[in-house]
């Protein structure tokens, strides 16, 4: 049996519950269209066989002066260091600024990149961003 702990995360409302609620084909975390609708990590556990994979959701990284919202921008980025992978979540229409500001916490953790919301997108789009 191997295990490991797989940090989600991303700006606020890029689909990081949204995706942990697939994989787990649950609804364990709340999704919502208002910002900062979680406020502190969710753990979710995905088995396969034996093995098993243990997603931490964790609140969206953003800027801002409220001592709450900062709390939980810490939280998020403490997160990383429970994990031994992470998964940048960011939508179709995010800029790369996001992904930028979270390769400046110089993590050495092995990363993926998922993008969320290209239902909503035109298939030029969706190949200008993987492009990016």
């Amino acid at each position: 049996m191997r295990s490991g702990f797989v940090t989600l995360i991303g700006r606020t409302n890029a689909g990081k519950s949204s995706l942990l609620n697939y994989l787990l084909d649950q609804k364990i975390s709340m999704v919502s269209h208002k910002q900062n609708a979680t406020r502190r990590k969710i753990l979710g556990i995905v088995m396969n066989g034996q093995d098993q994979a243990i997603f931490i959701d964790t609140p969206g990284l953003h800027d801002s002066a409220k001592t709450l919202n900062k709390l939980m921008v810490q939280s998020a980025i403490k997160s990383l260091g429970d994990a031994d992978a992470v998964v940048f979540v960011a939508s179709v229409f995010d800029s790369l600024e996001n992904y930028e500001k979270f390769l400046s916490l110089n993590t050495t953790l092995p990363h993926i990149i998922a993008l969320t919301m290209i239902d909503q997108a035109s298939q030029d789009k969706l190949f200008q961003k993987l492009n990016e």
